[in-house]
């Protein structure tokens, strides 16, 4: 199987996602915040740790190597903006809050990995594999904004902040309109 020796890198990968919301939620912060300096700052370590640590285990660890030192950068990017959102914003992460999240991103993707799975039978040419994607990231999606929706991970006086954030972004108001707020 040509896909086999990928499968260890995205292993490899995946517990990042675990930590991604704190990491985007602390840069919308910085961002809505007026700190894109900052955020410029913290993405250039997080590339020199990614570039470092790839030329120094991809000889040894090939693949494998890469995908590690992707995933400590990751992590250090958004360990550290979450720090400075703490420290600019007094920004602190409610864990239920995160542990929702965390469910409903699981939760797509084993939808999205089900779906993938068992629509194998279609082939990998372009055209079968480009349906297979389609559809198993579609499905997954529908699945995470059903589970959000469901959730309520927002108080009433949370959910206006983020109404009034949203007004000015049109991606905002899609995802406002696609939670059904």
């Amino acid at each position: 199987d040509g896909y086999t020796p990928g499968a260890m890198a995205v292993l490899i990968l995946a517990p990042y996602l675990f930590v991604r919301p704190t990491g985007v939620m602390s840069n919308h912060i910085l961002a809505a915040m007026g700190h894109t300096g900052l955020i410029l700052r913290v993405n250039l370590i997080s590339m020199v740790v990614n570039i470092a640590m790839s030329i120094l285990l991809m000889p040894r660890m090939g693949i494998e190597g890469v995908a590690l030192a992707a995933t400590v950068a990751f992590y250090t990017n958004s360990l550290l903006m979450y720090l400075f959102a703490r420290s600019r914003a007094g920004v602190r992460v409610d864990h239920v809050a995160i542990t929702k999240i965390m469910a409903g991103s699981a939760m797509a993707m084993a939808v999205a990995g089900a779906v993938y799975y068992l629509t194998d039978p279609l082939g990998e040419a372009f055209l079968p594999l480009l349906v297979r994607l389609a559809a198993a990231t579609l499905l997954g999606l529908g699945v995470y904004i059903v589970y959000i929706r469901k959730a309520r991970l927002f108080t009433a006086d949370e959910m206006d902040n983020v109404r009034s954030v949203a007004e000015h972004s049109r991606l905002g108001e899609i995802i406002l309109r696609m939670l059904g707020q």
